[in-house]
C-alpha cells in the first residue's frame, strides 16, 4: 500500500495528487469511490442499497452512447434529434438480444418497461437496466437524453456497499472536479436510509481510470456532511 493510500487528504489535494501522477497518454477519468454503511440492516431499503443520478455541474467530458426504448413511434424522430444514438421499441429489444448494439446508457418511457423484461438478463449485469430510482425512466425522453449528453451520471451501490462513479476528466480544472465531487456526494447523502444516518459513509477515495493506487479523502475537509463527521 502506497503512502497516499495510507494517509488521508483534503479533497482538492487528493485530486491534484491523482492529476500529478498521470502517466497515460489519454485523458483518464477521475473516479469517486465510496464505502457505505448499508446492507447490514434488515429493512428493505437498506438491503436494496442506493441508486440515483445527477447532472454534473461541469459535465463528465465523456461522450455517451444512449439507447432509448419508447412505445410511441411518433416520438422517435424528436428523441433522435435530441441526441439519442438508438431509438426503438420491440425492434430495439431484438437488436440487444442479437448483441448488435453497444451503449453507455439506456433510457425508457414508463410504457416501454414491459418489453424490457425480455432483455433484463442482458441489461442487468451491464448496469444498463432503466429504473425510475436511477432517473433513467421518464415521460420526457427528449430532456432525459439532453441531460445525459451534457454529463448526467448514474450510480448504484453493489452488494458490499461499495459505489463508484466517474466525476470528470483529469484535464478538467481541479476546482471543477471538486465541484463535481461535492455535487455527487451531496446527492448520495440524500439517499441515506433513515435507519442509518449516523455513520453512512465509511470511506471515500479518488482514483483515475488506469492510475496506480488511490487517494483516501479526509471526510472532515469536505463541504458535504457525510453523516459521521463530529
Amino acid at each position: 500500500m502506497s503512502k497516499r493510500e495510507r494517509e488521508s487528504y483534503d479533497a482538492l489535494s487528493a485530486i491534484n495528487q491523482i492529476k500529478q501522477g498521470k502517466k497515460r497518454n489519454f485523458d483518464e477519468t477521475l473516479d469517486l469511490g465510496c464505502r457505505l454503511n448499508i446492507g447490514s440492516s434488515k429493512t428493505k431499503s437498506d438491503q436494496n442499497g442506493i441508486r440515483g443520478s445527477i447532472e454534473m455541474p461541469f459535465g463528465t467530458g465523456k461522450k455517451v452512447k444512449i439507447a432509448v426504448f419508447c412505445a410511441d413511434a411518433d416520438k422517435f424522430n424528436e428523441i433522435k434529434n435530441a441526441g439519442a444514438d438508438y431509438v426503438g421499441a420491440e425492434d430495439l429489444v431484438d437488436e440487444f438480444k442479437s448483441g448488435s448494439i453497444s451503449c453507455d446508457v439506456c433510457l425508457a418511457s414508463p410504457d416501454a418497461m414491459m418489453m424490457l423484461a425480455k432483455i433484463s438478463k442482458i441489461l442487468g449485469p451491464k448496469k444498463l437496466m432503466p429504473s425510475p430510482k436511477s432517473g433513467t425512466v421518464g415521460t420526457n425522453l427528449v430532456e432525459l437524453v439532453k441531460s445525459f449528453k451534457k454529463g448526467k451520471v448514474v450510480y448504484k451501490s453493489d452488494a458490499s456497499g461499495s459505489l463508484h462513479a466517474g466525476i470528470g476528466k483529469l484535464s478538467f480544472a481541479s476546482e471543477d472536479l471538486l465541484a463535481n465531487l461535492h455535487a455527487l456526494l451531496e446527492d448520495i447523502m440524500s439517499k441515506a436510509p433513515s435507519s442509518n444516518k449516523v455513520v453512512f459513509v465509511k470511506e471515500l477515495f479518488v482514483s483515475s481510470t488506469m492510475g496506480e493506487g488511490s487517494c483516501l479523502l479526509d471526510k472532515k475537509s469536505l463541504a458535504v456532511k457525510t453523516g459521521d463527521v463530529k
